[in-house]
């Protein structure tokens, strides 16, 4: 009985590749869906331009990733072209409810759709990441306040930590803040115009997607100790 079980274990652990290379199919045929409306870009950063959009739950065919999923190239039913990896997720499956970038080294990519992965060298300048990679040393999660160029803290970062720092932004920041993480005793006033004038915020808790009004719009800010 015993060797008949270990036979039993050892057919279906061969078995095994079969079924997965099945459930995770080719980049073709990976169908994904926007956990957010999202910008569409000409490349796999936010210094690319604009190209079109994707709503939120809007469904497209994934057809290559950067390292580590950063960034990933969609084509959708007006567009194809690069989106933040963290905000696709997988729509069937296997994988389906898994975010793109936390599960791109289990999705092969075919020849014909650009290889398993780019590499650095065919990005422009650096591949924009996550908080952890952009911001690395800057006390991300634990100390000040991080600003980010895409929601739920994803894309370029900007982290500070010096209470009565107020920053009037140039262009490089200008109307492209979209999520902040705010560390424990911290808080930021935001505005949308030059030296804190015109419609302002204050927040005191990270805020994962600007509200309208300020998304993308934010022209100065001031960082606080929180009472």
């Amino acid at each position: 009985m015993a060797i008949a079980g270990r036979a039993l274990f050892f057919a279906a652990f061969l078995l095994l590749p079969a079924v997965w290379s099945v459930q995770i199919a080719q980049a073709a045929d990976v169908s994904v869906r926007a956990r957010a409306g999202m910008n569409v870009r000409s490349g796999p950063g936010v210094d690319y331009g604009r190209v079109g959009s994707m709503a939120e739950d809007a469904r497209g065919e994934l057809m290559e990733c950067t390292p580590q999923g950063r960034w990933c190239r969609v084509r959708t039913a007006n567009a194809t072209g690069w989106i933040a990896g963290s905000f696709l997720i997988v729509d069937d499956g296997e994988l389906a409810g898994s975010r793109v970038r936390d599960v791109v080294d289990r999705i092969t990519f075919s020849e014909g759709n650009g290889g398993v992965a780019r590499t650095a060298s065919t990005e422009r300048g650096t591949d924009s990441g996550s908080p952890a990679e952009t911001a690395t040393g800057a006390g991300v999660g634990t100390e000040g306040v991080c600003f980010y160029s895409e929601y739920d803290n994803a894309g370029d970062a900007d982290c500070h930590d010096k209470p009565g720092e107020a920053i009037t932004l140039g262009r490089t920041w200008n109307d492209r803040i979209a999520s902040v993480t705010i560390a424990d005793g911290y808080a930021v006033t935001v505005c949308d115009n030059y030296g804190l004038t015109g419609r302002c915020a204050v927040f005191k808790k990270s805020v994962e997607r600007m509200p309208a009004a300020l998304n993308e719009r934010i022209s100065s800010w001031r960082i606080e100790k929180a009472n």
